[in-house]
Order: structure tokens, then sequence, then C-alpha cells
């Protein structure tokens, strides 16, 4: 029964996660505080927390902290709730432990693989059978399909960096159906995303995915090729046309006013975090902290919006230095958690925590990505996956 719920809950966030969002976010919270006996039992029994582990305590620790100062009630509280699957990975990672190493990088690639393409096939019915301008309304915002989506297709990729790769090539349709999904959702936060894990992908794949003697000239031929290809598009012009970095091209250039009316609302939103931030910079203003925020965006106040549309802005506003510490803490702690490994599994697993964390970051920037419930449960799930995936003899050492 307990290999019965592990699987379950495994395949409802890597595969299902973009198909039934609600029913997936519920069963694998509900298998997370199940798993609550299982982490007791351990710990019971010798078993200790990692430092990965503590690094999330840490963080949940300073944002309990951080809301006492502005808390006027209980259930303001409450607000913490979108973040609790991450501390409850901490109990995932003891009931997916008896799953005795039968979850391998192979089984986790390829699962991930499947929901990238589920999501690409939801946001292509939406686009060419409902005839919608954005993929992904089906089951859920098209921003977090397409995060989703991104996450899962770079995920993919891992599976190559074991050994016999070469029988399971068809792991690299991982980004490709990723970036349909993406294109056809029209979310530019995801797509710039995308574009900075590819380069990071290459680069890393050159770095450890080939034999030890290859591997700084070949590290520096991709680091050229990409400082070429980036010189090509911007002397161009090819690459500030592209949806999204044509934005980011605007506003590094100082034509602010160039911008579409979604990004001028998104500088409205960061110019009121910030000025929240420096009105309470040390621990923020709590549950009240989009309210906070909306103060300063005068004259253009903007009400109705649940979160400041990125986790650096949300996470300084609502609990300032000690909000952005803890943000950076649960960034970290994949990596960390990769890092913990043997030295001939960490290759891999490094791999996937580098896709979670810089991924999430890279997103966090234009929207929320921590905090939104589908996004927060694929990290934590895979956060707690990280320390126990099964990786067999890696692809540069047996060459």
């Amino acid at each position: 029964m307990i290999k019965v719920v592990g699987w379950a809950t495994l395949i409802l966030t890597f595969v299902l996660l973009p198909a039934f969002p609600e029913i997936a976010c519920t069963a694998v919270i509900v298998a997370m505080i199940a798993s609550i006996p299982f982490l007791v039992r351990d710990l019971r029994r010798g078993a200790k927390i990692s430092r990965a582990q503590w690094m999330v305590l840490i963080a949940t620790g300073l944002l309990v902290l951080a809301l006492v100062p502005t808390t006027s009630a209980a259930d303001n509280f409450v607000v913490l709730l979108a973040l609790l699957p991450i501390p409850l990975s901490i109990a995932l990672t003891a009931l997916l432990s008896r799953l005795q190493g039968s979850l391998s990088l192979k089984t986790l690639s390829s699962l991930a693989l499947c929901g990238a393409a589920l999501a690409a096939a939801i946001s292509a019915y939406d686009v060419y059978v409902r005839g919608l301008s954005r993929g992904g309304f089906l089951t859920m915002n098209p921003i977090h399909m397409g995060d989703i989506a991104a996450i899962l297709g770079f995920f993919a990729l891992a599976g190559l960096l074991v050994d016999r790769w070469q029988q399971r090539t068809f792991l690299v349709a991982g980004p490709v159906v990723a970036l349909l999904a993406v294109l056809w959702t029209g979310s530019r936060g995801p797509l710039v995303a995308m574009l900075g894990l590819a380069a990071l992908t290459l680069v890393y794949f050159v770095a450890v995915g080939i034999p030890q003697k290859r591997r700084k000239p070949m590290a520096l031929t991709a680091s050229m090729a990409l400082v070429v290809v980036l010189g090509h598009g911007l002397s161009t012009g090819w690459l500030a046309s592209v949806r999204g970095i044509d934005q980011f091209m605007n506003l590094a250039g100082g034509n602010a006013e160039a911008v579409d009316s979604s990004t001028q609302i998104r500088l409205w939103l960061y110019e009121g975090a910030w000025n929240a931030f420096l009105a309470s910079p040390i621990y923020g203003h709590g549950a009240g902290f989009v309210e906070a925020a909306a103060v300063y965006m005068l004259p253009n106040n903007i009400s109705g919006w649940d979160h400041l549309h990125s986790d650096l802005a949300d996470f300084a506003a609502f609990a300032g230095v000690m909000g952005l510490a803890a943000y950076f803490l649960l960034l970290a702690s994949p990596l960390v958690a990769a890092l913990e490994r043997p030295a001939n599994t960490r290759a891999a697993t490094f791999y996937l925590a580098l896709v979670l964390s810089a991924g999430s970051f890279a997103m966090g920037l234009t929207n929320a990505v921590l905090g939104i419930l589908t996004l927060t449960v694929l990290f934590s799930v895979s956060l707690a996956v990280l320390p126990l995936v099964n990786v067999e003899r890696e692809a540069s050492e047996s060459e």
C-alpha cells in the first residue's frame, strides 16, 4: 500500500499535474500529511535531518517569525498555507524512501517527458480545437501551464546523464514539447526562462556529460558558441523580436514607454513592492503585503491582485529581509540536496536540482511561482525525490 501511495504521488505530480491540477495537488498534500508518521518513525530510529531539509525548516521559521509583528489575529498565519507543501516535503521523503530504490532516474525522466507532452497536448487543444488565443485555460492559468511544461521538459533530459543513454535519445523530446506548450500558452515568462535553461543545459551537459579529457575544450567551445549566438541576435535585432525578450530589451535600453500594457502593470506592481519593502525592510507587511504595495502605486493604483507577479516582490513585501532570506534558502535547498548525494551520482541529480532552482528563480522574476499551488507542489515533490532517485552509472563514467 505504501508503494502504491508513493508511485501515485509521483505520477500525479510529474505526469497528471497539467491535466488535473486540483485533484493532483489535493491528493499529493494528503499523501504528504500521511507521511508524517514515517518521518517520526525514522527519526526515532536514528535518521537525521539533512542540511537541505534544515534549510527548508529555517526558511519556514523565518517566515513565521516575520509574521509575528505584523499579525493582529492568529488566522493571518493562514497565508503561509500556500507554502506548506515545501516543509511537508521532508515527510514525503520518508514515505518515498519506502520505494526501496525502485525509482530510477530513467523512470523519473520518462514521467517528466509524459507530463510535458500532456501540457503541450492540452495547450494545443485549447488553441486549435477551442479556438482560444492562449492554451492552458482548460485546466489552469496559461502561465502556470508554461512553467510546469518547462520544468518537466528539461527534467526529461536528466535521463541522458546515465549509462546507456543511447537507448533513451527520445528524452531529447522533453524540451521540444515543452517549448511547444509554452508557445501555445503565449506566456512570455516561461519562454524567456526556457532560453536560459537551454543555455544552462548546454553548458552543463558539455561540462559533465562527456568523458573527462574532453570536458574543458568542449565547455569552452559551447560557451563561445553561446556568446556568438547572443551577439548575433543582439546585433541583427532578431533576439529583441522574440515575444517577452522584446520587453526586457525595451527596459534595458531605457525605453519604458515602449512596453506593452501587461509589462506596464508589472512595473507598477514592482514599484509598489519596492516601496513597501523600504517602508518595512526587516519583517515586511505580513498578510496584507499586496494592499501595502498598492498604496505606493498611485496614481496607477491597482487592486484585486493576489500577488505582485514576482517571487522577489512577494517575499520582500511580505516579510522583508527575512522573507528574501527564506526565499533564497528555499531556492538553494535542491542544490544542497543534490550535493549531499554520493559523488558518483551527483552530476545527474545536480542537473535536476539546477533546473528546479534556476527555473523557479527565472520564472519567479515575472510571475509568482512559490505560493502558486501547482508550482509549489511540483517544487516540493521534486525536492523530496532528489535524495532518493536511483542513479545508474553516469554516462561520463561509462565511456
